[in-house]
Parts: C-alpha cells; structure tokens; sequence
C-alpha cells in the first residue's frame, strides 16, 4: 500500500511570520486606492480626476489612521473541540445596516454629540441612532430636511444621492465666490441615506421678495450675477459627460417629473434625451421639427440645475441691508448648456403667478429667452 502524498503547507503556517493585522489592512486601503485611480484612467484616460482625488483625500486620511493603528490579530476561541467559533472581545464588527460613505466630519460629529477623536463604534452607534435624533430635530424647507443645531443639516431619504456631495465639494474646492453648504459626510442606513452639511442661515427669496426695497432687490440681483458668472467660469472640457459631475454621469430633467438619461457627451445627444418621451399625439415629423428649433451649440456650464426662489437663501442684516447667504439643493446640477438654469428658474412659474421675482432675474439668464420659450414647448409635447 502506497503511503500518503505529505501535503505541504502554506508558507502562513510553516513557520513564517503572518503579516501583521494592520499592516494587512493598510496593504488592502492601497490596493483599494490604486483600483479606484486605475479603473477610472482605464474607463477614460483623458478623464477629468478632481472629483475622485477630492474623494480620495477627505477618506484616505482617516482610513490610513485607523489602519495605522496595531492590533492584535482577531483571535478565534473555541467552545468546543468541534463547536462554533466566535470572535473575541476584541474585534469589532460594523451593524451590516450601515454603509459609510463619506465619514462625518468634526463639525456633524459634534452635532451628534460625539468628539472628534470618538471611536468608531461610538460614530456607528450615533449614526444608528440617527433617525430618532432626526425626530427631535428642526425640520426646514422641506420634511426631509432636518436642522441638528444651529450649523449642520441633514438631508435623507431613499433618493438622495452622493451626486449631490460631489458638486458641493467641487465648487467648495474650485468656486468658493458661489456660497453652497459644504458637505459633511453621507451615510446610508438600510435603504435611507443620509447627507450631512453645512446649514445655510437665513429665509428664503420666495417669503422674502414681497418685503424688500427697490435698492435690495438691486443688491441681490447683482450677487447672484456674481454667483453665475463664477460658476461659468469653470472650464468645460470637451469629452467630459454632461450631468452630474461623477458616475454614473446623467443627465436629469425634473420639470413633471424626474426623467434621467446618458451620458452623453454633446448637446445634441442632449436635446435628443429631452424629446425621448413624446406624447402618443405627437407625430414623429413635429418631433423632428421640434428638435431644429433646438440649438446645439450653446457652451456647457457648470449649473445649479433648480434656481427657483425656494433654493435662493437671504439674509436680512441688523443694518437693514440684504445679502445672498446662499444656494441650496444642488441635486439636479452638473454640466449642462448655459441656458439650462434659466429654463428651471422659469419653470415652476404658473400662469397665475403675480410675483415680480421673474422681472429681476440675473442678466445671465434673462438673455435666453427664445430657450425657454422653445423648452417650454417642448415640454408640453413630452411626458
């Protein structure tokens, strides 16, 4: 009778050392690193990296200081010879229902009654908590829309999405003259998500209009003509997907309801998403008339994508003066043609709409009205 191969074991259990748990874990952090960098060039090697490197450098730091920590490696205890096996008090294990995004920073970590060198299972066990603190917080413009404090907010629902954080962080980044919350952190908890940013002091221009002067209305027009032409001054490259400014890169338009579609990398493709859905009265010979009367050769902006008076924020002084504190919900914005944004300032205005708002629009929009004349056509003959 033969004997028995001698199986040989892994070099982990003949006698070399085993790699150290945090070193293990910086290892897996880098090649993690790499995968992100290396899958976007491989997608596209003229692609635009600001909003993946500002992603990077707000969740390295931290990841690297948790994994730069030693630690005894998890070590496994048996109940029985053949029993289960169970983790020792040690370890630590994230509640499964809980998917971190973008890690709290001090400031919302500190709305949650946490300090900024809490561990991690003091953050999960607050974040856990979340909707119950979010009960007995201050709800704002709109129910989803919760108030922790005096300077963070926090946005939720099934819909969000991290879209919203990245233009934030890029125009905080790239465009400081536009004055938008500064995202804080995006968590999920189940299916829920959760924004967290910096609060916005002040009333919005819709409860606001009726009450100001002449000379104030003046002065708020003019900031937000400063706001617009700072965000079209940030440059285009041609070949970067209109839309949201990371993946997937759509494109949205909301003025029934939320339709999305792309990418797409030129105007055309983007008027050609905006005639997709024709009413069944509609006959495909008015639909291509309706498409020439469609320009394509508008430049591509950086835009807010919902400038309605809701999302336009002031401040009254004690001196009596006005001033824009800022623009809020920049979910639907992105890269789109420059008329896009007087097309959704205009948008929700009825026929039976008596407010003057309309008349003070900023320069910038008030020059395309022959757009939003055609958009508006186009949106009677789509669903």
């Amino acid at each position: 009778m033969l004997a028995s191969p001698t199986r040989k074991r892994p070099d982990s259990q003949a006698g070399a050392s085993p790699v150290p748990v945090h070193v293990a874990a910086q290892i897996s952090l880098n090649k993690l690193t790499l995968k992100k960098l290396t899958s976007a060039i491989e997608r596209d090697p003229a692609e635009d990296l600001t909003v993946i490197l500002a992603d990077l450098s707000k969740l390295y730091p931290p990841k690297r200081k948790t994994a730069t920590e030693k630690r005894p490696p998890i070590r496994r205890a048996r109940v029985a010879e053949n029993g289960p096996e169970y983790l020792s008090v040690n370890s630590y294990v994230p509640p499964p229902s809980l998917n971190i995004y973008r890690p709290p920073e001090s400031t919302a970590l500190k709305a949650l009654s946490l300090l900024e060198d809490s561990s991690q299972r003091d953050v999960d066990d607050r974040l856990l908590q979340l909707p119950e603190r979010l009960e007995q917080g201050e709800p704002l413009l709109a129910k989803k829309v919760v108030a922790l404090g005096n300077d963070v907010v926090v946005k939720f629902g099934k819909t969000i999405d991290p879209t919203e954080l990245h233009i934030m962080q890029y125009l905080t980044m790239n465009c400081p003259a536009v004055k938008c919350p500064k995202p804080l952190g995006f968590v999920a908890l189940g299916k829920v998500r959760y924004l967290f940013m910096t609060r916005v002091q002040g009333s919005t221009l819709h409860s606001l209009w009726p009450t100001l002067t002449v000379q104030q209305r003046e002065r708020v027009r003019n900031s937000l003509e400063e706001m617009l032409s700072a965000m079209r001054s940030l440059v285009w490259t041609p070949g970067t997907p209109l839309g949201t400014l990371s993946e997937p890169h759509i494109c949205q338009d909301a003025r029934t309801y939320v339709r999305t579609g792309g990418p797409f990398y030129n105007e055309a493709e983007f008027n050609s998403f905006l005639l997709r859905d024709p009413l069944p009265r509609i006959s495909s010979s008015y639909l291509r008339w309706m498409q020439s009367c469609l320009r394509d050769d508008h430049k591509i902006v950086m835009t807010h994508g919902d400038l309605n008076p809701h999302n336009i924020i002031l401040r009254k002084e004690d001196d009596g003066s006005v001033s824009v504190s800022g623009l809020i919900d920049w979910a639907l914005g992105g890269w789109y043609p420059e008329y896009w944004d007087a097309v959704k300032a205009l948008n929700i205005r009825g026929t039976d709409d008596e407010s003057d708002w309309w008349c003070s629009l900023p320069w910038t929009l008030n020059q395309f009205t022959a757009e939003v004349a055609i958009n508006r056509l186009v949106e009677s003959c789509t669903r």
